[in-house]
């Protein structure tokens, strides 16, 4: 099969995957929002504060490693990643346990000290997932990770609704995360093609740290990024207010981590398999970049206009006031998945420091941040300073890689012009003639995404043809499909 082929089946394999899983997730979050008080959704955020920097601060991501490596089938390799992954997890729960005293005083929490300390069986279970699921992805095989998936989080969304009863506050946000680790473990065991087993090779092990600072650095500048804002907000203001702007990060880190998870699954194989042809990385790149920014600029459109809406249909008009925050987290998040195409172009050709000289850049929205704490202005500008923030990344991001690698500026700026034009019509719309009604909302967001649509075809070349080919591939597939229809179904 092409190329083109097996990206287009992967895609639609992850995208139907991780719109299961990541919907199963959001209902979830949505169940247990509108049954808990939004102070205990705030305390539930503290839980994820502190597992977060745990986690980051130990990520070597020796998953990225087997994806990568062109020995990434070799045994011993992914047996040394086994036991670091184990390691690591054992380690993280012996710190959440030590930090369950500190966190529960540093957020004004010590009714919540007893929480702290079974959450760390987190940590401990996701230290018992088997990494065989990240090798398959070497091929594009990614049907046992989504299983997996898609059943923990079917298991732990099924709980919700009896948890949030029984519970009533925090404490079912906590024994939710800990059933969802534990079947995630067992389910990755269960679809693993190879045995589970432990290795200690030392070359494989170096070879692992080698790969892994930076990653390991970027991962406590990603703390910074996704939990900087809520660990801010959990220190100088109260758990209400945390509660309502942990449902605007939800929100729109859901969206984005749904799209992002597929596009960088699909990206790194396609890159590592022409790292060394530098003309065929380029052209991958460049249609890359064109292809992610149109779906960011949909979506990020889509989002700003509807904000009330979707709050107040999901979540209950308890939660109206996190629309303003929302706002200011999409469109950053939309600007971080474009990243995703430079990331993934660096880490192909081993380069696992890009992503660490981006973030970097991306954590200066924390002490501005800090400043809006500290006046107690509102937290919507906390919002705000990520997308300062998220436009310093991506320049930095996109400077770095045509430093390091040759890979030019323009077909970055070429594609981020006009799906930022796209979102920045959006947000004016909405704050200077807003209405919640239906068809008015139907009409902007439409109307936005057809023009983004038409522009961007009509001015991108590579995007233009990709998106013919796609759409040929995809009519001769439904055509292939139209005789097997008739003999079953008489269609």
């Amino acid at each position: 099969m092409s190329l083109r082929g097996r990206v287009l089946k992967g895609a639609a394999s992850l995208a139907a995957g991780q719109a299961v899983g990541q919907g199963l997730s959001f209902v979830r979050n949505i169940i247990v929002a509108r049954l808990i008080k939004p102070e205990d959704f705030g305390i539930a955020a503290t839980f994820a504060i502190t597992l977060s920097l745990l986690q980051l601060i130990s990520d070597l991501s020796a998953d990225k490693l087997i994806i990568q490596a062109k020995d990434g089938d070799d045994p011993e390799l992914d047996g040394t990643a086994q036991l670091w992954l184990f390691v690591r997890g054992l380690f993280t729960a012996g710190f959440v346990l030590l930090l369950a005293w500190p966190a529960s005083t540093l957020f004004k929490v010590p009714q919540a000290r007893s929480a702290f300390c079974w959450l760390a069986l987190v940590p401990l279970l996701r230290g018992l997932v088997h990494l065989d699921l990240k090798r398959l992805q070497r091929t594009m095989r990614f049907g046992p990770q989504i299983r997996s998936e898609i059943g923990a989080q079917a298991v732990a969304t099924t709980a919700a609704w009896p948890f949030a009863r029984f519970f009533g506050d925090y404490s079912a946000v906590l024994w939710l995360v800990i059933l969802q680790s534990a079947t995630m473990a067992i389910l990755s065991n269960v679809f693993a093609e190879r045995r589970y087993r432990w290795v200690c090779n030392h070359a494989h092990m170096v070879r692992l740290l080698s790969f892994g600072w930076p990653l390991l650095v970027n991962g406590l500048l990603m703390f910074s990024i996704f939990q900087g804002d809520r660990l801010i907000i959990g220190t100088a203001y109260s758990m209400y207010e945390l509660g309502i702007y942990s449902v605007a990060v939800v929100f729109a880190q859901s969206i984005s981590r749904f799209l992002g998870s597929v596009i960088a699954s699909l990206l790194l194989p396609a890159f590592s398999e022409v790292q060394e042809d530098r003309t065929l990385l380029e052209n991958r790149y460049t249609v890359s970049v064109q292809f992610i920014a149109l779906i960011a600029g949909l979506a990020g459109a889509c989002l700003i206009v509807f904000a009330e809406r979707l709050l107040a249909f999901l979540y209950g008009p308890r939660y109206l006031a996190a629309a303003g925050a929302l706002c200011w987290l999409v469109a950053a998040e939309s600007l971080r998945l474009i990243r995703i195409a430079p990331n993934a172009a660096a880490l192909a050709r081993l380069d696992s420091q890009n992503s660490m000289y981006a973030n970097v850049w991306r954590t200066a929205g924390i002490p501005l941040a800090v400043v809006v704490g500290v006046l107690r202005w509102d937290t919507s500008l906390i919002a705000a300073c990520a997308l300062v923030a998220e436009l310093l990344a991506i320049a930095a991001c996109a400077i770095s890689l045509r430093l390091r690698h040759g890979l030019g500026l323009r077909p970055l700026l070429q594609a981020i012009v006009m799906p930022g034009a796209a979102i920045l019509v959006a947000g004016v719309t909405r704050a200077t003639c807003y209405s919640d009604r239906l068809w008015f909302c139907m009409a902007v967001s439409g109307g936005i995404c057809v023009i983004l649509l038409l522009c961007m075809v009509a001015y991108l070349a590579p995007l233009r043809t990709e998106l013919t080919h796609a759409l040929v591939l995809i009519w001769q597939r439904v055509r292939a499909t139209r005789p097997l229809l008739e003999r079953r179904f008489g269609w």
